[in-house]
């Protein structure tokens, strides 16, 4: 991990009395940024794929987050992008950690996230429901949400594919 700064001027004023916690937290940021920007861009987008679906999944200890983000990266096999990220995370473990926290604070902030709270109780869309007829489906499409016409269009198609292969 990299050296403690002091806060300038600016940061202590928007932080007003800040604390040693709080000079580590610009530290622990510049470290996470450093970890992310030493990887390619695939590599960096599948670390936080990963990271955010572990996060969400509802394991909050920093140490347990990175262990799961481990595990998961090496199911993924031969993925190219793998290796690199392995690799970042062996050589800067505390780079890694301050990335992990800064995603913990980040959902944190965020609970749910407004894309996904959206289409929870969005309507369903024009073409949820032409395809919804089409797979047969005789019920209105009113009153069902974008998510639920999403979970009923994948029951009929497997029923139709199941139906298919008999």
């Amino acid at each position: 991990m990299s050296a403690s700064r002091p806060l300038d001027r600016g940061q202590r004023r928007i932080l007003g009395t800040a604390s040693i916690a709080d000079n580590r937290l610009f530290v622990r940021d510049a470290d996470a940024t450093a970890f992310l920007n030493a990887l390619e861009p695939s590599p960096r987008a599948l670390i936080c794929t990963v990271v955010y679906a572990v996060i969400r999944g509802g394991v909050t200890d920093p140490q347990r987050v990175l262990a799961e983000v481990t595990a998961r990266l090496q199911e993924r096999g031969r993925d190219p992008r793998v290796p690199p990220i392995a690799r970042r995370i062996d050589q800067d473990h505390a780079g890694a950690m301050a990335f992990v926290g800064r995603c913990l604070r980040k959902e944190r902030r965020t609970p749910q996230r407004g894309r996904v709270q959206r289409t929870q109780q969005a309507p369903a869309t024009e073409k949820q429901v032409a395809y919804l007829r089409a797979l047969g489906y005789k019920g209105e499409g009113l009153g069902l949400t974008v998510t639920g016409a999403s979970e009923l269009i994948d029951k009929l198609v497997r029923i139709n594919t199941s139906c298919e292969s008999r």
